[in-house]
């Protein structure tokens, strides 16, 4: 190691330790939260599976897989700003 040089990595291990300590918060809130609102399994469940078919490879002309279901949500446990998990590829 050349003379000063261990000084600058002092520096730069105390910077990411601090950036360590900064993200260690952030998700010992997170946990936290989690931890207080979704430890019993009623808060977990949002709804109910309606319909929900087996996975099937090499669909259609392109073999794509098929892989989707019918969800009902129960509103009164989501935010007023819920917009939803969905995804439409459209028609090919």
């Amino acid at each position: 190691m050349v003379r000063g040089e261990g000084l600058s990595v002092l520096r730069r291990l105390r910077r990411l330790g601090l950036r360590l300590r900064g993200c260690w918060t952030s998700h010992r809130v997170l946990f936290g939260q989690v931890n207080k609102d979704w430890n019993k399994l009623d808060n977990c469940v949002l709804g109910h599976i309606l319909r929900s078919p087996a996975i099937t490879p090499g669909v259609g002309e392109h073999r794509f897989t098929e892989d989707w279901g019918i969800f009902q949500v129960n509103l009164s446990k989501l935010d007023d700003g819920f917009q939803g998990n969905k995804m439409d590829l459209g028609a090919f």
